[in-house]
């Protein structure tokens, strides 16, 4: 089977400001209404929408009970669909759990450590919430960087340490690890199942082949932001080939841009793109 997961950050009310916040924060402001509509319409079209570690047991077993452990399907007939929300901002608490409880779908929340407690982010008290109504607590590591950047010892450390203090004050074992920035090496898979995780996510315009059980998972993302239509959106969700090949194309040449010109050139002219669309 073939199934999307849908990588969400922020979710802010329709009257906010994103002129308040760098500029490349403000493609991951998610509306609230149209977060509500996203949910409704996954909700009428009957998906069932879950986290991570919940999508790669139910998935695996689903797609080898259909095929008989023998032939792979391209097809989602049971409709399941992944959620999961990056960073750890408060909105996850206040505003997304509700609208997931209302339609019962369950999500996974990747939190940075270093992030919890700030202004805008949840803190400890959060978790346990989320915790406490059936959601799943993944690791966004110790501090926001990319495992590109780290060493292998740096990228032990995110891996264990984010994992052992999440455990340690939720009481929830912690099976899933999402890759900061999106981007990993050949590094990441190896060395997050050597420090006990089961499931990591990358970014990555794609979706998610679920052919046979697996005891580790390596789940792409699709990052849902705010310029974002509707269609597309849908599109996302039905597996749409075009739609993920336009996305893989607006992912490769923004990445050529950082490139040339480097993050600060690339955050520079984001921001007076954002400036002049807002």
């Amino acid at each position: 089977m073939k199934i999307p997961v849908l990588l969400y950050h922020d979710v802010r009310e329709d009257s906010f400001d994103t002129g308040r916040v760098a500029a490349k924060l403000r493609p991951y402001i998610i509306r609230e209404s149209v977060f509500a509509r996203q949910m409704e319409w996954l909700y009428d079209e009957g998906y069932k929408v879950v986290g991570a570690a919940r999508l790669r047991d139910q998935a695996a077993g689903a797609a080898y009970k259909l095929a008989g452990g023998r032939i792979r399907t391209a097809r989602n007939p049971y409709r399941l669909i992944g959620l999961v929300f990056d960073d750890g901002w408060k909105s996850n608490r206040t505003k997304v759990l509700p609208l997931l409880k209302k339609f019962g779908f369950t999500a996974t929340f990747f939190v940075t450590l270093e992030y919890l407690g700030r202004t805008g982010m949840m803190d400890w008290a959060d978790l346990s919430y989320l915790n406490l109504q059936g959601m799943e607590i993944g690791s966004h590591g110790m501090r926001h960087v990319s495992p590109r950047g780290c060493s292998d010892e740096e990228l032990k450390s995110e891996l264990i340490e984010s994992r052992h203090a999440l455990e340690a004050r939720t009481g929830q074992r912690i099976e899933s690890y999402s890759s900061p920035t999106g981007y990993s090496d050949e590094r990441l898979a190896p060395l997050a199942r050597e420090a006990g995780y089961r499931t990591v996510c990358v970014s990555r315009p794609a979706l998610n082949d679920f052919a046979r059980k697996e005891k580790f998972s390596v789940l792409q993302k699709t990052g849902i932001k705010r310029s974002m239509s509707f269609p597309t959106f849908s599109g996302i969700v039905r597996g749409d080939a075009g739609v993920y090949r336009k996305l893989r194309f607006t992912r490769a040449c923004r990445s050529a841009v950082k490139t040339i010109i480097r993050p600060a050139g690339y955050e520079w002219v984001q921001a007076r793109v954002m400036r002049s669309g807002r």
